[in-house]
């Protein structure tokens, strides 16, 4: 489905504040730069998620690892979460190869938010 052809991962949204929202189906709180009063839904491109600290940044567990011809997607699950959705995370083998581990710390960073108006894949 839309998951794997590295479209992106769709989660809906609890609105917080003017700058954080928490995606339900993940169950991570995020930061935002703005909040549109319909936003709905947020969405992240599988490649715009990286890896290391910085805002949005989380520590996940690899939940699945599958393998394309050029690249892995790994799936990844918020450690201690149980009955979230994982997101995909597209990142080239060699990138993979290196940073393999059970566990990863991983950024959702702002800018690379989509807020939307509605929780279509």
């Amino acid at each position: 489905g839309a998951m794997l052809t590295g479209c992106k991962n769709i989660s809906a949204v609890e609105i917080l504040d003017e700058n954080h929202i928490r995606a339900t189906d993940w169950g991570l709180t995020l930061e935002v730069p703005e909040i549109p009063a319909d936003t709905k839904a947020v969405g992240v491109r599988m490649h715009d998620i990286r890896p290391g600290a910085g805002k949005n940044t989380f520590r996940c567990r690899v939940v699945e690892e599958i393998e394309n011809p050029f690249s892995y997607t790994i799936l990844l699950q918020r450690v201690n979460s149980t009955g979230t959705s994982p997101i995909g995370w597209e990142l080239e083998k060699a990138v993979w190869n290196k940073l393999r581990a059970p566990e990863i710390g991983v950024c959702l960073p702002p800018e690379a938010l989509l807020l939307l108006k509605d929780e279509r894949k």
